[in-house]
């Protein structure tokens, strides 16, 4: 009886820290083809995983009573319950209402579904606020990773834009 209590006590805390291996394919569903950088979350928890260049991603959840949230920019996010399955192949929908937004760039515009970088944008209601003369015063602090510089002290003198 003394070695049998603590061996009782060993394997129930295994069994309680068991994790569940869980792996999957996220996809586009509109041509099937591999999501690369999809995010994969375990819902109410900070663990996860990222697909990689194939789509696949690998992760461990700690119960099946666990939900999976997949997403990706440009995409409605999905949720799934984890439950007896081990594999998952997840298909990701467009997000029309972003994907046909028209982004004016530097040197012209397309729409957002062609871009592959980041997007930052201002509002024309924030322009029209401001006080401002030309367009680049109004980038001026208000965009991530866009620094506008004056060149001289001198009125109506050129700005210099550096991204």
């Amino acid at each position: 009886m003394k070695f049998f209590l603590p061996i009782l006590f060993l394997i129930l805390a295994f069994q309680t820290n068991a994790q569940i291996p869980i792996t999957g394919l996220v996809k586009d569903s509109g041509n099937g083809d591999p999501i690369i950088g999809a995010t994969v979350s375990v819902k109410g928890t900070s663990g996860g995983a990222i697909s990689d260049i194939d789509g696949r991603f690998r992760l461990s959840v700690s119960s099946e009573e666990a939900v999976l949230i997949f997403s990706y920019t440009g995409y409605l996010p999905q949720e799934m319950a984890v439950g007896k399955q081990r594999d998952f192949q997840i298909l990701l929908q467009e997000n029309s209402s972003v994907l046909d937004e028209v982004v004016v760039v530097g040197y012209g515009s397309q729409k957002r579904s062609n871009i592959s970088g980041a997007v930052s944008s201002i509002n024309s209601e924030e322009i029209s606020a401001l006080p401002v003369l030309r367009t680049e015063q109004a980038l001026q602090g208000r965009v991530a990773g866009v620094s506008v510089a004056q060149n001289s002290g001198s009125p109506g003198s050129a700005l210099t834009v550096r991204v």
